[in-house]
């Protein structure tokens, strides 16, 4: 995990733990961050490396000496890129993944150089070309055996598949996540994957799966600590229930929940869920 290279930058300047997280996140968060048990974003990366003194070329080649941080700052480059609409920073990530492809051969870089490339083309509105989507579909429908990385990369790419087969792949990603049976992390790559699939199921306008997501959703009992997934999985109930009841003082009451994260001063993550919650109501009431 990224988290761990902050920690070597740090330790090997003498520098505080609380001299570095001190107006950029919590004391529990940055712990969990270094000791590589959670992610955080791109911009609060930078927040940190600027605290460490640490150029992003510094990092990278840090990071790249290690394969799977170097996939992870991939990842994390990908996400920002989309946030900000940067089509040539996601060429360059897709471009990476790729070269890690040919380097490693391992068949995850090159899905991620597929989901990249898909990326690009969705943001445009544009078709998606089958030399990107027929990789990930054969390999998650043949796949006998779901793990982390298959539920991952499936909640990623939901909108590939058609309608019949996403159903039987979500309840196959389901039963995977209930192997996890009490762990932490499966619950909140649940709230991801219900957030993706009900979008989906919006466009198909089903009720009936629009009612079984929110039935999964309550049966989900987040940890105190997952501060980021237990709004956005009482936002999305809101919404939910935006759908169901075509009332719009469910999207106000999706809109308040979201205003946390502007006082926990993750703006990114506001504008993002803030721009969600507009197009959810575009599309609930046909604006």
């Amino acid at each position: 995990m990224l988290g761990t290279v902050i920690r070597d930058f740090r330790v090997k300047k003498g520098i505080r733990p609380k001299d570095v997280y001190s107006g950029i996140m919590d004391k529990s968060s940055y712990w969990r961050f270094e000791q590589g048990e959670t992610r955080t974003s791109f911009e609060t990366m930078l927040a940190i490396l600027r605290k460490l003194n640490v150029s992003m070329e510094e990092f990278i080649h840090e990071a790249t000496d290690l394969g799977s941080h170097k996939f992870e700052l991939l990842q994390e480059r990908s996400r920002a890129a989309s946030n900000r609409r940067d089509f040539e920073e996601l060429k360059k990530v897709a471009a990476g993944f790729l070269e890690m492809y040919k380097e490693k051969q391992s068949i995850r870089y090159f899905h991620y150089h597929c989901v990249t490339q898909l990326l690009i083309f969705r943001l445009q509105n544009k078709d998606l070309p089958k030399k990107y989507t027929q990789p990930l579909m054969k390999y998650l429908m043949k796949c006998e055996k779901w793990t982390d990385y298959e539920i991952t990369l499936f909640t990623r790419v939901l909108y590939i598949f058609p309608k019949d087969s996403l159903e039987l792949l979500f309840i196959e990603a389901l039963k995977a996540l209930e192997e996890y049976g009490e762990l932490d992390l499966s619950k909140t790559q649940a709230v991801m994957l219900i957030s993706n699939y009900f979008s989906l199921m919006i466009d198909f306008d089903d009720r009936q799966q629009v009612l079984k997501i929110k039935e999964i959703l309550s049966q989900i009992q987040l940890p105190e600590i997952s501060t980021y997934h237990r709004i956005r999985r009482n936002w999305l109930f809101e919404i939910i229930e935006c759908y169901l009841t075509k009332e719009e003082s469910y999207l106000e009451k999706a809109e308040n929940w979201i205003e946390i994260f502007k006082m926990l001063e993750m703006k990114g993550v506001y504008d993002m869920h803030w721009n969600w919650t507009q197009r959810y109501g575009e599309r609930i009431f046909d604006r």
